[in-house]
């Protein structure tokens, strides 16, 4: 049974859903928390998927706390999972977070749980991810390592560092002229990558809460934990899904590997090695992207 409290958001894919939370009930979760976002009007399928992906959540076979955020109207990605995160971290002081296209195995849970204690009052360590987009064990060969960059496919924090995130980053212009988060960045390029980026999420260009997260911490000092193995891979490319849509990714349905999670702490430092791995092949952080990057988010309204 998991003894840390575990978000589960979803939406209208009762496929995934049923996948997912099928692993959950395996690991049966002492609190569980589900969050939905409501139905798109202009969407006519919409009503009937959602609700179809909440019943599945109610097959709880075993002794649960449940709470649920159930929101009747659609409030899209951005203010829907990042209410939805603001919602449970004022319930809970430490938890896990799943999407409903994020499967997990069951060595992710204890990851993160193992983690999450370990961590706790360590300040400079704010995201616990479950994904590994390394050369497997090439980079990384202790159990996990330090990283800047955060991962949200299946991950876990504490509530001191949700604590003080703004989706809508109203502070970024003052944290950019002073160049706070420039500590972050390996070169010009990668700087001029991830400000395109937060200034896009700045002006509400997209629909997303998650660069936000990666801003908040970041502006924080803070840094990102990733297991040495894959722990869990995303289901979800493809038609219907809302930033994942190229199912010929290489990133989609990624091989899951089991891990003992009986770790200790040891010192905190970045892996600069496999950071460098995730900047060139997982983000492809070059020139030419950057003016893809700079001429996509130039026209969106």
């Amino acid at each position: 049974m998991l003894k840390t409290p575990l978000l589960f958001l979803i939406f209208n894919r009762p496929s995934t859903t049923a996948k997912v939370f099928a692993e959950i009930r395996k690991i049966k979760p002492k609190r569980l928390f589900i969050a939905a976002d409501g139905p798109r009007d202009d969407v006519f399928s919409d009503k009937e998927r959602c609700i179809e992906a909440r019943k599945i959540t109610e097959n709880i076979d075993w002794k649960c706390n449940v709470t649920r955020l159930y929101r009747e109207s659609n409030l899209g990605c951005k203010k829907a999972v990042s209410s939805a995160i603001d919602w449970f971290f004022e319930n809970v002081e430490e938890g896990i977070i799943l999407e409903d296209d994020i499967f997990p195995n069951q060595s992710f849970f204890k990851f993160c749980e193992r983690m999450l204690a370990l961590y706790r009052k360590e300040k400079r360590i704010m995201h616990i991810g479950g994904v590994n987009f390394q050369n497997w064990d090439k980079n990384v060969r202790d159990g996990y390592y330090f990283s800047k960059y955060v991962h949200i496919w299946g991950w876990a924090s504490w509530k001191r560092a949700w604590k003080g995130y703004d989706v809508n980053m109203q502070d970024w212009p003052e944290i950019d002229s002073k160049g706070i988060l420039d500590k972050y960045y390996d070169n010009l390029i990668e700087k001029i990558y991830w400000n395109t980026i937060f200034e896009a999420a700045y002006s509400g260009k997209i629909d997303t809460w998650d660069y936000q997260f990666v801003y908040h911490i970041w502006k924080n000092g803070g840094i990102s934990i990733v297991p040495n193995k894959n722990l869990v891979s995303n289901i979800g490319f493809g038609k219907g899904a809302s930033h994942t849509s190229s199912k010929n990714s290489k990133l989609s349905e990624a091989k899951l590997f089991e891990m003992n999670p009986s770790f200790k702490n040891k010192i905190i430092k970045i892996n600069s090695e496999a950071d460098i791995y995730t900047r060139k092949y997982i983000f492809k952080i070059n020139l030419i992207n950057i003016l893809k990057h700079k001429l996509y988010y130039k026209w969106l309204v």
